[in-house]
């Protein structure tokens, strides 16, 4: 996937969740920082460079709906777990020759990104509109 396609992809999907607001100038410090670095080999930049985008991206949708939510916040533990697993299923991807299955995890990872934030049937709705966006912009979402 080229490195604009999914920047686009990415905006659009940020996009999605803009109603509930700014996830605020913290939310890398708050969330922490994924270091690739730590799930073994490296991978070519650009590889690397796009699970990091998408990370970036699930942050600050995960921080816009904690922003806008109206539930309980758990700790920012529960992101950044998150996160991580998100983190590492694009790392195996891309370490085993799968790279190209990323916009299609893109609506999951939205899910589980803001469910511990909004409630189940708002994170399904946005889900299923991130998906209709991979879609859309034509990749599968699967």
């Amino acid at each position: 996937m080229a490195g604009a396609d999914l920047e686009s992809l990415l905006r659009g999907i940020e996009a999605i969740y803009a109603d509930l607001g700014d996830p605020g100038p913290d939310v890398e410090e708050e969330y922490g920082s994924i270091e690739l670095s730590h799930y073994g080999p490296r991978l070519d930049p650009t590889a690397e460079a796009q699970i990091l985008a998408v990370v970036r991206t699930m942050r600050r949708i995960g921080g816009a709906a904690r922003r806008g939510s109206t539930l309980a916040a758990p700790p920012p533990s529960a992101l950044y777990g998150t996160l991580g697993g998100a983190a590492m299923l694009m790392y195996s991807d891309f370490l085993g020759g799968h790279g190209d299955e990323l916009p299609g995890r893109l609506p999951a990872f939205a899910y589980l990104t803001t469910l511990i934030f909004l409630d189940r049937a708002e994170a399904e709705r946005r889900s299923r509109q991130v998906e209709a966006l991979v879609e859309a912009e034509g990749f599968f979402a699967g």
